[in-house]
């Protein structure tokens, strides 16, 4: 039984470690005509086994077999074998052989020798979401999948999405081959407003004049409740630079007159307000106490994983004069800094960091804390912006702890 379960291809043998992913699947699901929705309930059904909810592992594992037929209109097919390879294993865990074994025969009656390509999308969908190394194994494994199903468009969609992806963790300007790409990808999958948004940022960057069509597309998008597949990124930087983020602001709060119990939606506004506040100087009293209610929203409706948003209220009570509560919530964060994970520590002592030495003009603790970030060992823009930090300190003779980071730099190891 042990053999034939980790020969499968299932969540259960691909090594992920999701965890973190509940909240943005929980978002996603809200969306239920995504063609990804098998998919979702599957990373769903992990996600819970993981935190040993096993009741809720089973439900998710169904509801990805039923989305699964719906979407395919059939009750059978390659589609569900990574569902059926989770099935398996999580009745194997529960003590149910029989139905395990069941699970495995099912398998056998789907497959051959090699899995079908559907296998090969599902699992590059899941692995398109972690670091850079697994969105590389990502593309190896669309590429595979659409060589043998060339006709799947959203197939084809996603590996875009994970170039671009790919571009952002490398954090290299979108070069004109991938901008093509984008172009021919959105002309294939036209209802796709991720691809849309993008495309639109393309063309005003060659001097198109696109604010029309953005701030309909915007409309579309804000004409439901949103997920993280409505293109809600690209569309930001899309206002941002090229019309005006207070023309955004204005769209998403009427969708949450519409939507008032759409999380996701807040969370997205809240965003935009973040935007408007760190990158503008003309912030009324009205706009700065929206953000800050927004986000102690957000951060209540989000309790596992609020913590950037955390980061943001404490940048904002700075931004916005508000010393007090900025040191207040600093100080709380800095108590729970050893519960989370490397980049997220990284990120709280970088903008800490940033507020001693220009707010607080505590400038040999900012120093420890941008030091404090760099000797965590993983990479990161925190990280790196941290370094970059003590590079100018290393090169400030009259700096008095210029000696001490000096030799700190020297012995802090490269990391890949």
């Amino acid at each position: 039984m042990e053999a034939n379960l980790e020969a499968l291809e299932c969540h259960f043998t691909w090594k992920l470690n999701p965890i973190k992913f509940r909240d943005e699947l929980e978002d996603l699901i809200t969306n239920r005509t995504s063609s990804w929705m098998g998919h979702i309930y599957n990373l769903l059904g992990f996600v819970y086994y993981q935190l040993n909810s096993m009741d809720e592992a089973l439900r998710r594992f169904n509801q990805a077999k039923d989305a699964f037929c719906l979407l395919r209109n059939n009750a059978k097919g390659p589609w569900l074998v990574v569902n059926y390879g989770n099935l398996a294993w999580l009745y194997h865990k529960l003590g149910d052989e029989a139905e395990a074994q069941r699970y495995l025969s099912k398998i056998d009656a789907l497959t051959s020798e090699h899995p079908p390509p559907e296998v090969y999308a599902e699992k590059a969908w899941n692995l398109m979401k972690y670091g850079k190394t697994q969105k590389l194994l990502a593309m190896y494994y669309f590429n595979k999948a659409i060589k043998m199903q060339p006709d799947k468009v959203e197939w084809q969609t996603s590996r875009v999405v994970n170039l671009v992806n790919i571009s952002k963790d490398l954090r290299e300007v979108i070069s004109a081959d991938l901008w093509e790409e984008i172009r021919e990808a959105k002309e294939r999958d036209p209802a796709s407003m991720y691809l849309a948004a993008y495309d639109l940022i393309r063309r005003a960057k060659t001097g198109e004049d696109i604010k029309d069509e953005a701030r309909k597309l915007a409309r579309m998008i804000f004409d439901k409740p949103l997920t993280k597949y409505s293109g809600i990124e690209p569309l930001q930087s899309l206002f941002k630079d090229h019309l005006s983020i207070d023309d955004l602001i204005k769209v998403a709060e009427e969708a949450l007159e519409r939507y008032p119990d759409a999380r996701f939606n807040k969370r997205c506004t809240a965003n935009f307000y973040k935007t408007k506040i760190f990158h503008t100087d003309d912030n009324s009293p009205e706009v700065i106490n929206r953000s800050i209610s927004l986000h102690l929203e957000v951060i209540r409706l989000y309790p596992e994983s609020s913590w950037k948003k955390q980061i943001y209220l404490a940048s904002i009570y700075v931004k916005t004069n508000q010393q007090d509560k900025a040191k207040q919530k600093y100080e709380e964060l800095l108590q729970k800094a050893a519960d989370q994970d490397h980049e997220g520590k990284q990120m709280l002592y970088n903008y800490y960091a940033l507020n001693l030495y220009f707010n607080q003009k505590e400038r040999e603790k900012s120093t420890k804390c941008h030091m404090e970030a760099a000797r965590i060992p993983h990479k990161s823009f925190y990280r790196d912006r941290s370094i970059k930090a003590l590079e100018k300190i290393q090169n400030q003779n009259k700096h008095p702890m210029r000696e001490e980071v000096t030799r700190f730099l020297a012995e802090l190891p490269t990391l890949d």
